[in-house]
């Protein structure tokens, strides 16, 4: 018999995206799955978009304290061998599971695997392939280095299964931080566990208004360092002066990322001269200033002729 899947959606005020998330859970080829949603106390439609389902999943509806919280109540009220995460605005490919679950069975020894996806920013209409690197043939494993330089990124939330069992070895997701909470989890995963990525697109992240207005910069810079200076830095990891500097290097890089996603020139640019000062010598990284800083020029004439 096929193992049970628990596929547990966190979500705050998505109900206007929340059904595409649903339907993709439904479509999938892979049909021993357990769907569990956790309402992080929504204010808006969210509780009758679930309703019209006629009660096909298990619906809680808690106090807002966050999607961690959110995703340890349903890690914790789940019965499957297995558990999926799928953000409410994001959307599954019909195959991702039954790839998955394959893998896994495949490789007894694999306890969590993630996959490529799809980045769709709606805010300027582009898509791209989420690049991971170091791909070996059909996977690749991540270990504790390579998930903090942030070099070679987990892929997001939505991306992962997990053998339920390694909750009990590493515990739940961190209550405390906003940002940046998949990525510390991930890392303590990756200090005990061999990380497995499959190189196939499975599903879709979608950047939206609502994701821009939601995020504050400022918040996700205090919880990834964080992140760095409680976990990842700490002595028993034995990181060299060097590949301290290479991971916090690439904190600052990802946060510049983020913001020219939501369009804060501003701080693009202050995020990569932070990634620079840390990394010197890394010449890709000069070439990514110069790109922006051209484009943003271009951008300023043509608005000012």
């Amino acid at each position: 018999m096929e193992p049970l899947v628990s596929v547990i959606i966190p979500t705050y005020n998505y109900g206007h995206l929340l059904s595409k998330a649903i339907d993709s859970v439904i479509a999938q080829t892979y049909k021993n799955i357990e769907l569990i949603i956790i309402d992080d106390g929504s204010t808006d439609n969210t509780k009758s978009v679930v309703e019209s389902y006629d009660n096909k999943f298990t619906y809680i509806n808690q106090n807002n304290t966050g999607v961690s919280s959110a995703r340890n109540h349903g890690i914790i009220i789940s019965n499957g061998q297995y558990v999926a995460f799928l953000d409410a605005d994001d959307i599954w490919y019909q195959d991702k599971i039954s790839v998955q679950v394959q893998y896994m069975l495949d490789h007894r020894e694999c306890r969590s695997v993630s996959c490529q996806n799809l980045i769709i920013n709606e805010l300027t209409n582009e898509k791209k392939v989420s690049q991971y690197y170091n791909f070996s043939a059909y996977d690749c494993r991540y270990n504790f280095l390579s998930l903090s330089t942030r070099k070679t990124t987990f892929s997001g939330g939505s991306g992962v299964i997990i053998d339920k069992n390694i909750f009990n070895d590493v515990g739940l997701f961190n209550t405390k931080l906003t940002h940046g909470e998949d990525w510390e989890f991930w890392i303590r995963i990756s200090y005990k566990y061999p990380i497995y990525m499959i190189n196939k697109i499975l599903y879709e992240i979608h950047y939206h208004k609502q994701t821009g207005q939601l995020r504050s910069m400022k918040k996700r810079e205090k919880d990834l360092l964080w992140i760095y200076y409680n976990i990842i830095s700490q002595p028993e990891h034995k990181l060299s002066i060097f590949q301290k500097r290479n991971i916090l290097s690439n904190i600052y890089l990802s946060l510049a990322y983020d913001s020219e996603t939501i369009k804060i020139n501003k701080l693009t640019f202050k995020y990569l001269l932070k990634a620079l000062y840390l990394q010197p010598s890394n010449l890709m990284l000069y070439k990514i200033f110069m790109i922006r800083l051209i484009r943003t020029i271009n951008v300023d004439l043509l608005y000012k002729y």
